[in-house]
């Protein structure tokens, strides 16, 4: 899981299942710089039909429309509650990454999928940890 959405990793590139499950249902890409949003506001919902292409931007408008926006600042690392790295882990796992461990194995050792690996790996995660 990643930030609550399913993960599947195919031919070693990770893909969160709703944008799997859209693209199998409904025969289409997703455009570049184009999202997948849930009417339902469910990450873990794979539905097609609770889901629709749209921008960042209106992911925000649907947000806000709804009273969902969050007005508190965003909790990043180990301060978000559903962390389950602390920013130490994070740090010994770019070192494990460096000496050629394998992803999967790094996953074991924290107790984790192989999606936040690749995460931290590509950048995509911790940014803020050094």
């Amino acid at each position: 899981m990643i930030d609550g959405y399913g993960c599947l990793t195919i031919n070693n590139s990770n893909y969160k299942a709703h944008q799997i499950a859209f693209v199998l249902s409904t025969h289409t890409s997703i455009l570049p710089k184009m999202g997948l949003c849930h009417h339902c506001d469910n990450p873990k919902c794979v539905n097609p039909d609770h889901l629709f292409v749209g921008t960042q931007r209106d992911n925000l408008a649907d947000m806000v429309e709804k009273g969902r926006a969050n007005r508190s600042p965003r909790t990043w690392g180990e301060n978000n509650p559903k962390a389950k790295l602390t920013e130490s882990d994070v740090r010994k796992i770019r070192a494990l990454l460096r000496d050629g461990l394998s992803q999967r194995s790094i996953a074991r050792m924290f107790s984790v999928t192989k999606c936040p690996i690749q995460m931290i790996r590509q950048g995509l995660a911790w940014r803020h940890v050094a």
